[in-house]
């Protein structure tokens, strides 16, 4: 399993902050999920970009591509994000906003089990 860990305060990073308040909530999520997509994208923990074609994002994402190219742009714009078009492929690299991705199973740390809704260490 691959997975990252972030600060809890992150909405309040200003970058965040100001992507939110163009887009509100739609934004948060879309943030995370893009660093998803590319935490998911291969099982290095040094790689942090993902590409896609604009449609493929799209699905990712759960947004029109209109959409998707005017929140990348914006998430670009304010560093959120590197982004890259290449005809219609979209490359989105992790940007100034610090993230780390590791591999296995977080130690040391409590986490939801999902199947019985208890907390395991």
């Amino acid at each position: 399993m691959k997975w990252f860990k972030h600060m809890t305060n992150s909405s309040l990073d200003e970058r965040l902050a100001r992507f939110t308040d163009k887009y509100g909530l739609e934004a948060y999520g879309f943030f995370w999920r893009v660093l998803e997509a590319i935490g998911s994208s291969t099982e290095d923990v040094n790689h942090k970009n993902a590409e896609y074609p604009t449609k493929t994002w799209s699905k990712i994402l759960g947004i029109s591509a209109k959409k998707f190219i005017s929140m990348v742009q914006e998430s670009s714009t304010i560093g959120l994000f590197n982004v890259n078009f290449n005809s219609d492929l979209v490359n989105v690299e992790v940007g100034e906003f610090n993230v780390e991705f590791f591999t296995g199973e977080p130690q040391g740390k409590r986490r939801l089990d999902v199947s019985t809704y208890e907390w395991a260490e």
